[in-house]
């Protein structure tokens, strides 16, 4: 890790050492990101909000391409843009001129710990910026690959997004009702990507605490679809049947889904005998723990349809909030089933600090609000401490300096 210099200093939340130790672990370390969308964004992100100072690169020309996908209303951005981006610094580039190419390649060298690139295949290698140029250059560089398909195999050299490897890998497939396969709202393969970069990462920091080297992380998206299947890949195995789509009723135990109460859904989940009967005496209907239909973990499963008709006959008698409280405070897992809007305003997204507005430059308030990262350290969280940047608002001071001089 570079030693702590001023180039970062404006991450820093609160001038004290207990800000950069709970809040931002990582204060002293440069990032550059090269690429676009979500994945390597995403990754960017995890590291700005840790405290990284992360340069994120940028054709000058039409930028991150998240900067054009909604309405610019906030602070000048896209809303996705500003929640992907929002704590770096964008440097403009044209990976298509030498020059700027050199200039990249020199600040690097020079002064970068970790390089994050989901470029196109095979782009970063044709502009010398590969990993394996980059790493020979620099032998304590920590350089992660952020691709779609992975290396190796015939569909390497193809790009991707989220809703492909979400169908590559089963995932689509896994999700929805009995008539379609659905694909996750979330961009979930993109997400884990990032993260398992940031893993990945943050491992080959301790290798090169105890070797001096850095290392190449390799991620992918299909490698990230494929590890969330693990528990059906498992289960394939054990019983060579296909997952089956069952909306919001899950596999294995019952009851295991969704509810419908007098105002809306609910999500409840028995995974034993104790627990079920712990629903049972919530919902004042003790004797479905010793009917014979649902007396054992088995009986339910294959009776889950007549379950579900016995239990939503006592849900529909009051509302959501009522039995988060009668079968919650019973011990039994229980959540509604929110719209995101339900969510942003429950007390307990608000109690745990996971979403947070900033103060613009001028001072004025901002009601945009975004997640934060969802770990606490020593019961610290990072917070949201500056916007996303303007393209190439850092070229001149960060870049620029290494376009001119001896070996420019």
């Amino acid at each position: 890790m570079n030693s702590p210099s001023d180039h970062n200093q404006s991450q820093v939340v609160e001038d004290t050492p207990s800000a950069i130790t709970l809040h931002q672990p990582l204060t002293g370390m440069r990032v550059v990101e090269m690429g676009s969308s979500v994945a390597g964004p995403y990754a960017g992100w995890v590291f700005a909000q840790l405290g990284a100072e992360v340069l994120k690169v940028e054709d000058p020309r039409s930028g991150d391409a998240t900067r054009h996908w909604g309405v610019n209303d906030t602070h000048g951005h896209t809303a996705l843009f500003e929640t992907l981006n929002n704590g770096k610094k964008s440097i403009a580039v044209d990976l298509t001129d030498s020059g700027d190419r050199d200039a990249l390649r020199r600040l690097i060298v020079a002064s970068t710990d970790i390089v994050l690139q989901n470029l196109r295949p095979g782009f970063a290698e044709r502009c010398g910026l590969g990993q394996e140029a980059l790493i020979a250059a620099k032998p304590d560089l920590i350089y992660c690959d952020l691709g779609a398909y992975g290396k190796g195999g015939p569909l390497q050299h193809l790009p991707g997004y989220d809703p492909l490897m979400q169908g590559f890998t089963g995932l689509a497939q896994a999700t929805g009702t009995e008539d379609s396969p659905a694909r996750v709202a979330a961009p979930v393969t993109d997400f884990l990507t990032g993260i398992w970069s940031v893993v990945g990462a943050l491992s080959a920091l301790q290798t090169r605490h105890q070797t001096g080297k850095g290392s190449a992380v390799d991620v992918s998206l299909m490698e990230s679809g494929i590890a969330l299947m693990t528990m059906f890949v498992g289960l394939f195995q054990s019983t060579n049947a296909r997952p089956q789509r069952n909306g919001l009723q899950g596999p294995l135990v019952a009851p295991n889904g969704g509810f419908m109460a007098q105002d809306g859904l609910v999500m409840i989940v028995c995974g034993t005998d104790h627990l079920f009967l712990k629903l049972c005496a919530a919902i004042d209907r003790p004797e479905l723990g010793v009917d014979p239909r649902f007396a054992s973990a088995t009986a339910r499963y294959a009776g889950r349809a007549a379950l579900q008709t016995e239990i939503e006959s006592e849900l529909k008698k009051h509302t959501r909030e009522h039995w988060m409280t009668k079968i919650g405070d019973g011990g039994v897992p229980i959540a509604p089933v929110n719209h995101v809007d339900e969510m942003m305003a429950h007390p307990q997204a608000r109690a745990v600090g996971m979403l947070q507005s900033l103060d613009t430059d001028d001072g004025t308030h901002s009601e945009f609000e975004t997640a934060r990262l969802p770990i606490r350290l020593n019961g610290e969280r990072a917070g949201y401490t500056h916007r996303a940047p303007h393209l190439g608002e850092h070229t001149a001071a960060l870049l620029d300096p290494f376009k001119t001089g001896p070996d420019a």
